[in-house]
Parts: structure tokens; sequence; C-alpha cells
């Protein structure tokens, strides 16, 4: 290897990462450079940090693919594990800036375990960072809190890491609405940059305390942060920053009644979005413009811009919706590889215990006659086999039981899901909120788009979780029928009571997305068909050791809707409550006290009054 060629590759590296916050032409130049030089001279280990470089100049700029490709090409490269840990570090920020939350968090332990094996602190202390990241992307501001507290302690002495730290904690204390701690890790964090005269990561600190700042009604000195940060961004040439700022001032300036300089800002940030494709910024774009076209009286730019937020935030439902069902079938199917490889290993066992078993009775009966003694011992070791392949037969049969319900549990999430997302109602919803949009109805339309989105985004959420508060699905149930009422207008009445203390609605906690079809049935089959006044009712109570969930209806009743259903030849057989029931079954399976469901028609001289159902959940099992 020329030495000089290979100094000459080490040196460049060096100078792209002198550059990466000063100068990013620079970065790229020296990164390139230093990559040619580790070619010529096979140097494949120099050659796998100077495309980690050149991933670090793409993932600055918001080009999230070629960031992965040159990153991606750099691991086969490295054979020490920190260079290969650092990589799957890059790979994981990547995933979770395109929103592949799973797979960020899978890259980000195959790098935490690579750096415990090399008693990396430095490398553990990105880790929890990144974690921490990830679970206030996926809004959990809490357990974020904690990875970036863990960090911190082993950052004490790295004031650039702390500032970092100090940073992202304040974003997750403003997220919980904790405005005292996110100012007072803001300032800290600003400090430790300005000090260290660590500008880009200083302009990040600018433009959180700024937004701190919009929050606390000082538009004034928000200005100044978003202005400060801005000139930081234009020197590198950081877009997605970039137009972050443009949105701030935009918006802020049309709180002051200042609607020239909003739409000069918020336009500069328009332009912007046409390159920087980055959801949640576009997103924030075509809000603000909406809401300035509104102030401004100039209805059709208003509505136009109401139509891309509106599209743009469809498209990323629909990605998440297929995102996690996707994410599901994958769960189920390495299960699935899993416990199968499991049974073929115990199976194997099995067959090599009866093999020896035979090939020792063989033995033994030669020499049966003359070795009684021997035969003895035998019969005892026999005994001692038959009752290891009980064993395991007990064990095979256990684990095949296992299986067959982890596959019917994974299969009933995927209904779960499918169930959740009724075409029906997404439709009825999106018509009646544009119905609102051709007359001009913004202020209505508006509340209902926020409505659904918040709907919508609360049934992908649930969807990988398990169990939810009693809280929480009261929450998701007001805004499911508060867009039904947007359909059924004022005929339909809807009362939501809930008599349990604080302590059993945030703990108690019940399947998710569990009580909502059997509210959907309600409207669906009985007051649909009802003509006058509709009403609908749910009141949750506890008594004994069950907590009661009761749903209650004025509508036509069973016989009624089964009747309609086949004079219109229906098919629908209501797939969402098939698809409880198939949980109820799984919930219950080796409880003593199981979740219960009572349905009564409800009848006065023989006529229909409606339907009640009543749903029992098991406070102890």
């Amino acid at each position: 290897m020329d030495a000089d060629v290979s100094e000459k590759s080490t040196i460049n590296i060096e100078l792209a990462r002198s550059y990466f916050k000063e100068n990013s032409d620079l970065h790229l130049f020296y990164a390139r450079e230093s990559y040619d030089y580790a070619m010529q001279e096979n140097d494949h280990t120099s050659a796998g940090k100077a495309l980690s470089e050149v991933g670090r100049y793409y993932y600055r700029q918001g080009n999230y693919d070629s960031a992965y490709f040159y990153i991606k090409k750099s691991l086969p490269l490295y054979s020490s594990r920190n260079n290969k840990a650092a990589a799957y570090s890059q790979i994981s920020s990547i995933e979770r800036n395109r929103g592949n939350y799973a797979q960020s968090i899978k890259l980000l332990f195959k790098s935490d375990s690579l750096y415990r094996l090399e008693n990396d602190t430095l490398g553990l202390i990105v880790s929890n960072v990144n974690l921490g990241t990830i679970l206030g992307k996926k809004g959990d501001y809490k357990e974020s809190i904690t990875y970036f507290k863990k960090a911190g302690k082993l950052a004490e002495k790295d004031k650039p890491t702390l500032g970092k730290i100090f940073n992202n904690l304040s974003v997750s204390y403003m997220k919980l609405e904790d405005i005292e701690n996110a100012k007072k890790y803001g300032l800290k964090s600003i400090a430790i940059r300005e000090q260290l005269r660590d500008s880009f990561d200083m302009a990040h600190s600018y433009v959180n305390y700024a937004s701190l700042l919009v929050r606390e009604e000082k538009n004034q000195e928000g200005i100044l942060y978003f202005k400060k940060a801005l000139s930081i961004f234009q020197k590198f040439r950081g877009e997605k920053d970039m137009m972050n700022c443009y949105n701030g001032l935009g918006d802020i300036y049309r709180k002051l009644g200042d609607f020239s300089k909003s739409k000069q800002y918020l336009l500069e940030a328009r332009k912007l979005g046409e390159k920087v494709k980055n959801h949640t910024t576009n997103l924030s774009n075509f809000e603000k413009l909406h809401l300035l076209s509104r102030d401004t009286q100039e209805w059709e730019e208003a509505y136009n811009y109401l139509v891309s937020h509106t599209k743009l935030n469809d498209s990323i439902i629909n990605l998440e919706k297929i995102k996690i069902a996707k994410e599901l079938q994958t769960k189920y199917e390495t299960d699935k590889i899993i416990k199968e490889k499991e049974l073929a290993e115990i199976n194997m066992v099995l067959a090599q215990t009866r093999a020896e078993s035979n090939l020792n009775f063989g033995i033994a009966m030669s020499f049966l006659g003359g070795l009684f003694l021997l035969g003895g011992l035998f019969a005892y070791n026999r005994l001692k086999t038959k009752k290891q392949q009980e064993i395991l037969s007990l064990k095979l049969e256990e684990s095949e039981n296992k299986l067959h319900l982890e596959q019917q549990a994974r299969k009933s999430e995927l209904k779960a899901l499918q169930s959740q997302m009724n075409p029906h109602f997404v439709y009825n919803a999106l018509n009646s909120i544009q119905d609102l949009i051709l007359l001009k109805d913004v202020r209505n339309s508006n509340k209902y788009l926020g409505k659904f989105s918040n709907f919508i985004r609360n049934v992908l959420n649930f969807s990988t979780k398990g169990f939810v508060s009693i809280s929480e699905e009261i929450g998701v149930l007001k805004l499911y029928t508060e867009l039904e009422q947007l359909r059924f207008g004022d005929q339909l009445k809807v009362s939501i009571d809930n008599q349990l203390n604080e302590c059993d609605s945030d703990h108690f906690r019940i399947p998710s997305m569990f009580i909502q079809p059997y509210l959907e049935n309600s409207l669906k089959h009985g007051l649909l068909h009802k003509e006058g006044e509709k009403e609908l009712s749910v009141q949750f109570k506890k008594k004994d050791s069950y907590i009661i969930c009761s749903i209650e209806d004025n509508g036509v009743g069973r016989k009624k809707a089964i009747e309609i259903r086949e004079r219109r030849k229906s098919k629908h057989n209501g797939f969402s409550t098939g698809a409880n029931q198939e949980r109820i079954a799984l919930l219950n399976k080796g409880k003593s006290q199981k979740i219960k469901i009572e349905v009564i028609d409800k009848e006065r001289n023989n006529n229909p009054q409606g339907t009640k159902t009543t749903l029992f959940f098991p406070v102890l099992n």
C-alpha cells in the first residue's frame, strides 16, 4: 500500500468531517476525494468511512434515499464492530425520518449490541439519544425523556453531546406542555452551543426556543430567534430547516396582522417544499397558507391550500395504514417461522430418543438370558426413556397449541385493523366534509377535517396496542360519534356518561378499539332506518368485579334490521363485531373471569324500542 496515497485518504476524511458543520460543499468534495484515494489502495475501511460521510451530506439535505444508498454501501467494507455499529445507527436515523419506526428500532438494537461488546460509551450515548428520538416521533414523550436523561448521565463531560441532549429534552417537555422545563433545557442547550460556537446545531436550538416564545405570545422575541437560525441554515443550505424557519416566521407575521410579510415567508417555504420531500414540513406549510388565505378572505386560494393539505394528509394516513398492516403480517410470519423451527427441533430430539431406545432394547434382548441384572437395569432405563418421551410429547403438544393460539391472535389483530378502517364510514365522512368545503363553510370544514384526522391517527395508533385505558377509548368514541353526527345531522343525539372514578378511567385497560364496532352497529342497523329523533347513549360504570359498558339506542331493533337487510339482499355480516367475537374467545382462553356480552331487544307492547348491548370487563383475572 502506498503510504502517501493512504495518508491523503485519511487527511481528506478529516477535512470532510471538519467542514461538515461549516461548508456542505467542501464536506462533500473532500469525502469523495477520500473515497477515490482509498479505492486506489484498496483500503476498505477508509473507503467505508468516506461513503458514510457522503451519506451524511445527503442526510442533512433531507435526501434520505441517497443517504441510505451510500451508508448501506459502506457496511460490507468495515471489519471493526465500532464502524459497523456507527453505520447501523446512521441507517436507523434515516429509517426514523422516513417514518419506519419498527425498522429503525431493530437497527438501533443491532448498533447498541455492537457498542456494548466494545464497551463504547460514546456509542451507547448515541443509541440512547436515537431511541429517545424515535419514541418522541411516536408520541411517547415521557419515555423519550427517560432515554435522553440516561444519555445525559453518560455524557456529563461531553459538552457538544449535552447540547444536543438538552435540546431534545426541551422538545419533549414542550410536547408535554411542560413549558417551564422546556425553557430550562432550551436555554441550557443554547448556552453550551453558543460557548462552543457550534453554529448549525445552535440554529436548531434557536428554532426550538423560538417555538417556545411563540407559545407564550412573545412574538417579537420569537422572530429574532427564527431569523438568527435562518441566517445559519441559509449559509449551510439546509433546505428543510430553512423551510421550518420560513413557516415559523410566516405564521407569526400572520398572527400579528402583517399579511404581506407572512405571505412572503410562506411562499418562500412553498418554493422549498417542491424540493424538500418532507411530509410534516409540507403539511405545516399548506396549513399556514390556508389560514393566511382565510384571514385575507382569498377564498379560492384558501380552498386550494386546504385540498392540498387534505390530499397530502390522506396519503400519509394510507401509507401508515399499509405500513402497520405489513408490520403485523411480518410479525405473524416471523413468529410462525420461529415456532415451526422450535417444533422441528423438538421432533428431532423425540426421534433421536426413540431411536436410542430401540437400539438399547435390541442390545438388551440379545444378552437377556445371561444378563438378568443388566436386563433389570435396562428395564429401568427404558422406563426413564419412556418418561422423557412423554415429557417431550407434552412439550410438543403444548408448543403446537401455543403456535395455533398465537396464529389466531395475529389473524385477529389483522382483522381488527381491517375492521377499524370501515371504508363506508371513511367515504361518508369525507363526502360530508367535501359538502362543507363546496358550501364554503370553512370553519366547519376545518373543524371536521381536524376531527377526522385525529380519529384516523388514533385508530392507527391503537392498532399497534393490545390494550388502552377507558379514557383513551372514550376519546376515540367521542371523535367517532361527532363525525357520524355530521352525516346524521341534528336528528342524532349522543351521550357518553363515564361514572368511573379517575383511577379506573386512566388505569383499567380494555382491548383497543373494542367498543366502537358496537356503536357502529347501532348506527348502521338500528338508527339509520329510524324516522325522527335518533338517540344513542353510552355509559361506563363499575359493579361488583366488573367494569360495565352499556350501549343503548332507540332504533328499529334487531328483528326489523334483519328484515331490511334481507329485503335489500345485503351481504354484510357484521365483520367488525365478528372480529371482536374472535378477540373475545382468545382473550377469555384460560381465564377464570371472562369478558361477557349481553344484547337485549327493548320492546313496549310488542313494539321494538331499540337495542341495549352490555359489555362486561372483569376487574381481576
